[in-house]
C-alpha cells in the first residue's frame, strides 16, 4: 500500500510536480556544467542530481523518473553542444547527439527512490 504521496498515478499535481522538477534540475545542471572533474571524461560536479532522487522519494517513481530524463534533457538542449543534424533523420540525430541512455540512467535515479517510497 502506497505511503504519503507516493504513487504510480499522474494527475495535475504530479504533472506539475514533474514540470517544476525538470527544469530545477535543468537549470541547476546547466549552472554547474561550467565544473567539470579533471580527469573524468565528460565529468562535472553535479549538485543537482539531488533533486530527482527527492521528487522520487515523495512523489513516486513516475515523477521522479520523469524529472531525472526531462532535466537531463533540458540540460543538454540548452547545454553548449547544439544536435549534429547531419543525416536525413532528425530522431536519429537527436538520439546519438543527446545519448538517451544517460537520459535513461538519470530517470532511473529518481525512479529507484520512488519505487523505494512506494512499498517502504
Amino acid at each position: 500500500m502506497p505511503r504519503g504521496n507516493a504513487t504510480w498515478l499522474v494527475g495535475r499535481r504530479e504533472l506539475a510536480w514533474i514540470v517544476i522538477g525538470a527544469l530545477l534540475y535543468g537549470g541547476t545542471s546547466w549552472l554547474t556544467n561550467i565544473s567539470p572533474l579533471s580527469g573524468a571524461l565528460g565529468g562535472e560536479i553535479r549538485p543537482g542530481v539531488a533533486i530527482p532522487i527527492i521528487m522520487g522519494f515523495t512523489m513516486g517513481p513516475v515523477v521522479g523518473f520523469s524529472v531525472g530524463f526531462l532535466g537531463n534533457l533540458f540540460t543538454d538542449l540548452i547545454g553548449p553542444y547544439p544536435p549534429d543534424l547531419s543525416s536525413a533523420v532528425v530522431l536519429h540525430d537527436y538520439i546519438r547527439t543527446f545519448n538517451l541512455n544517460w537520459q535513461v540512467g538519470n530517470g532511473l535515479m529518481g525512479f529507484v527512490p520512488g519505487l523505494y517510497a512506494l512499498f517502504y
